[in-house]
């Protein structure tokens, strides 16, 4: 019996954590600063990557229903994998929302998207379609944050009062 998740699963773990910290710090630092071509070169960065994230996460979305997902060495609360379980499905909703509306923000917004090697084209300027998409974009943002707090403090809850620890099982 397994109790670690699959390279696929783990690796798709560490590299969408480490974007998504990527994709907050230049968030912050575009919205920051005042507009000059830096700014704009970071935002054209945030959007290309954002969008690759976005592959990304579809693709550990399609990983995890493919792969085993490994058994608990030790018996875990009902209470306790009733917020577990509750806590991933919203990180992947939020995972695949954020960047997804970003995409529509910009798109809709009458800005293409240059992704390294190939541009997506505008769709159209509509602003009340991309002020929505913006919208949700932010408040996304916001709520994966809480989402991803919630996952560590899970996992320090785990590792200091329950005595075991889960991060085994995504290194």
């Amino acid at each position: 019996m397994t109790y670690k998740y699959n390279a696929a699963m783990r690796i798709a773990h560490w590299v969408i954590f480490i974007a998504l910290l990527a994709m907050y710090i230049a968030a912050y630092i575009m919205t920051d600063i005042d507009a000059s071509p830096l700014k704009w070169e970071i935002y054209g960065l945030h959007k290309a990557t954002g969008s690759i994230l976005l592959c990304l996460v579809l693709l550990r979305v399609y990983f995890r229903i493919k792969s085993q997902i490994p058994k608990y060495r030790d018996p875990v609360k009902p209470l306790n994998k009733l917020v577990s379980h509750t806590n991933f499905k919203l990180l992947y909703i939020c995972m695949i929302l954020m960047p997804l509306s970003g995409v529509i923000m910009s798109l809709m917004g009458g800005h293409p998207i240059n992704m390294y090697l190939f541009t997506i084209p505008a769709i159209t300027k509509d602003p009340v379609i991309s002020k929505f998409f913006y919208t949700t974009h932010v408040w996304t943002s916001y709520i994966l944050i809480g989402l991803f707090t919630l996952h560590i403090a899970g996992f320090l809850f785990h590792l200091i009062v329950e005595k075991n620890n889960l991060l085994k099982r995504m290194v």
